[in-house]
């Protein structure tokens, strides 16, 4: 329960943090929408995948980090960027909703998914909230 916590905390920084760069490369820089949509959903990633290697999965072995970051942007960031653009543009040309709402919708519907993909293959190696008292001790046999 701890961990599901913290990884929607993460989740709600990157998502202030993907809306303040959408609509700094939208209104500020001028990008059109849906490239912007796409850079603003990795700048999100970045930072997710920042705050749950140090707090919501903390611990893991720093040796793979790059493996996990992998991993991370081919299944959640793959899903964020190809659903969140696709679920945003819908939104926005088909249901005329504002950018900003149209991102939100596609945000909190590839975000369900992400805790799952995350849980059994990116930080699979350390996917237990059991302190280290409670796990089963390990018997060695010479």
């Amino acid at each position: 329960m701890i961990r599901w916590l913290r990884y929607n905390a993460v989740g709600i920084g990157g998502f202030t943090v993907q809306l303040c760069v959408l609509w700094l490369l939208v209104n500020v820089l001028r990008v059109q929408y849906l490239m912007a949509t796409v850079f603003a959903v990795e700048a999100a990633l970045l930072h997710n995948f920042f705050w749950h290697e140090h707090w919501t999965w903390r611990g893991l072995a720093p040796n793979a980090r790059w493996r996990r970051l992998l991993r991370f942007n081919t299944s959640s960031g793959l899903l964020c960027l190809v659903g969140n653009t696709l679920i945003t543009s819908c939104f926005k040309q088909y249901l005329g909703l504002p950018l900003i709402v149209a991102n939100i919708f596609g945000s909190a519907i590839t975000g369900l998914l992400n805790f799952a993909i995350a849980s059994c293959w990116v930080f699979a190696s350390h996917n237990t909230d059991k302190k280290p008292s409670d796990s089963t001790p390990t018997v060695i046999v010479p």
